[in-house]
């Protein structure tokens, strides 16, 4: 039986990469070759590609590395084996998700994930991970950064309606609540006008999410433009019903 593919899976958080490096056959047969943890850094990674060089004997074989996307946390990993000249794959969770549950794995761990991700790269030929560029980069910043700004609105909005029946309200944590509350609101406003330019100043991109937002009922162009945004212009969609399953993750 010889080799066909090796296949790197690995589970990303904020510190650590936790691979594992497996192989298939001829036969269709997922082996273990190598497990190890490295830390989600530079000079992790550079450990990693040498460890990866040293373990894939076999010349002229295919090498693959899958993860899922988390975040921010895989992206700069993801970047630089892409620019090794390795083939990345960075897999939706709910896809993850559902290929695990279905060879079997029941448990979720690291090593459970990163073993997964492995046989889900040798298994299956998966879309290419391509880096994103500045202008969508910007634009995912700024979408992120307004969510979090309406999440501290809502959070004042609720401290303001406790005071409000208190036995006995405090009325400077109230002018405090008001004055936070008018500031926030003001810079959803700006960002929300930046968040226009940058869209904007991309004709194929605001085409796309116009396009896209005018075929999907019920889902608003600031949601389609979030998507195209965490998702690279929806590069990692073949059809709407993937893109509507992701906006219910």
């Amino acid at each position: 039986m010889r080799v066909m593919k090796y296949s790197l899976g690995v589970d990303v958080d904020s510190e650590k990469l936790k691979c594992c490096l497996g192989s298939i056959d001829t036969e269709q047969v997922h082996k273990v070759l190598a497990s190890r943890t490295f830390e989600n850094s530079l000079q992790g990674f550079t450990e990693l590609v040498d460890w990866l060089q040293k373990h894939c004997k076999e010349q002229g074989i295919p090498v693959v590395i899958t993860m899922e996307v988390t975040g921010v946390y895989h992206e700069q990993f993801a970047n630089y084996v892409h620019q090794a000249g390795y083939a990345v794959s960075v897999v939706l969770p709910n896809r993850s998700k559902k290929y695990l549950e279905g060879i079997g794995y029941k448990s979720k761990t690291d090593e459970i994930d990163a073993r997964g991700l492995s046989r889900m790269g040798a298994e299956q030929s998966l879309n290419k991970w391509k880096p994103v560029s500045k202008s969508i980069y910007a634009l995912r910043t700024a979408l992120r950064y307004r969510e979090d700004l309406t999440v501290m609105l809502t959070g004042l909005r609720n401290q303001n309606h406790a005071q409000d029946h208190m036995q006995y309200p405090n009325d400077d944590v109230r002018g405090s609540q008001k004055r936070l509350t008018e500031k926030i609101k003001a810079e959803i406003k700006a960002i929300e006008q930046k968040i226009k330019q940058l869209v904007s100043e991309d004709k194929d991109f605001e085409s796309k999410v116009m396009r896209i937002a005018k075929s999907l009922n019920g889902v608003g162009l600031l949601t389609v433009v979030t998507l195209a945004a965490e998702t690279n212009g929806f590069e990692l969609f073949k059809n709407e019903r993937q893109l509507m399953s992701y906006g219910r993750i």
